[in-house]
């Protein structure tokens, strides 16, 4: 698992190289946070780098490039959502989302 920018990639060459020297199989990578879904379009933006993963496996010989994963607003929007209620209910705050979010979350949950 990497992430396209090249400190990541970087890390995920060093694991790679670790691995085969301790006889550890490798599956592949994976690049995570590969461009961001829009929830309105589905056009993918790509807010970091996109393609490093596959060019770091294609370069590293015999590790297999599994696919991309993208960033996925909806399920941050709702881990957010949760964040915040468990928070609220924890310190008997009444903290509340701005308008904007609450139509979002409303929206969607």
């Amino acid at each position: 698992m990497t992430t396209p920018q090249e400190v990541a990639l970087l890390d995920s060459r060093k694991s790679v190289t670790f691995a085969r020297k301790l006889g550890i199989p490798i599956y592949g990578i994976v690049e995570n946070m590969s461009g961001l879904v829009c929830p309105h379009c589905s056009e993918t933006v790509d807010l970091f780098k996109s393609g490093g993963g596959e060019k770091a496996a294609g370069e590293m010989g015999g590790v297999t490039f599994l696919g991309r994963v993208p960033i996925d607003l909806w399920s941050l929007f709702r881990v957010t959502a949760e964040s915040l209620m468990c928070w609220k209910l924890k310190t008997h705050r009444q903290r509340t989302l701005s308008k904007p979010s609450q139509r979002i979350f409303s929206a969607r949950l």
